[in-house]
């Protein structure tokens, strides 16, 4: 994603390789399932996602899939990345090779967040 552009994710879309330009904007937006009552999975990264610009986690979730055959999901903050986490956030893995590189920059919010 071009710096300057911004990209909203929300119910569960499925990603692979993508690159947050320095000015980019990566928002992960609410994920709230009123079957469950709970916040689930607003993206699934099944390769990875390399940020130089600014990803918002806000009440929702990221899952990254990596079996290091197929799927190579990971977080890689770069440099100047900055990951905000807002409200109910959750960053889990799948596969046994998910990885998350230089993640905490920033750390916001009055509710939980789980990595």
């Amino acid at each position: 994603m071009a710096g300057g552009g911004t990209l909203n994710v929300s119910e569960n879309p499925t990603l692979n390789a993508v690159t947050v330009a320095a000015g980019g904007i990566f928002n992960s937006l609410d994920s709230y399932y009123t079957q469950t009552g709970q916040f689930g999975s607003s993206s699934t990264l099944y390769g990875p996602l390399t940020n130089y610009g600014t990803i918002n986690l806000t009440n929702s979730g990221m899952t990254l899939v990596n079996d290091n055959t197929y799927y190579y999901g990971c977080l890689i903050n770069q440099a100047g990345g900055q990951i905000n986490f807002r409200g109910n956030t959750v960053i889990s893995g799948y596969g046994g090779d998910d990885y998350l590189f230089r993640i905490f920059r920033e750390f916001r919010g009055y509710q939980s967040g789980d990595i």
